[in-house]
């Protein structure tokens, strides 16, 4: 018999329940068994988290780091032909496919800005909807 239950009285003359024969050399009392038993939905929950969690780490250490110097001069050139488009006209020779996608990335940035706000400001009221 792996555990056996042995009851007792606490400190306060309750029953109490003492797992015995789990708990250490010489079969002492386990303390701690029930509380293990109530934290196994946590343990799994660990388990199966951290494949997940190492994914995104991988990934997060690739995606997530600032911008390199090289980088930077980048988003100058960038910027630069925006403004020649615009300047020149050639926006207007862009494909339907290509104005939808630039179109629905500005919306989503704008909603994200817009929900950054509402959550900064912690409510609905004041804003004119």
């Amino acid at each position: 018999m792996c555990c056996r239950a042995s009851g007792g009285a606490g400190w306060d003359g309750t029953a109490t329940t003492v797992w015995e024969g789990s708990g250490g050399p010489g079969g002492r009392p386990h303390y701690f068994a029930a509380a293990a038993a109530a934290l196994w939905p946590v343990f799994a929950a660990v388990d199966s988290a951290t494949p997940k969690l190492n994914t995104f780490m991988r990934y997060a250490k690739v995606e997530l780091v600032p911008p390199t110097p090289a980088e930077i001069g980048g988003v100058a050139q960038g910027f630069n032909n925006i403004m020649k488009s615009a300047q020149t006209g050639a926006w207007k020779n862009i494909a339907v496919k290509d104005a939808w996608r630039n179109v629905l990335v500005t919306t989503e940035v704008l909603c994200w800005f817009f929900i950054g706000e509402c959550i900064g400001k912690g409510t609905f009221v004041g804003y004119q909807v």
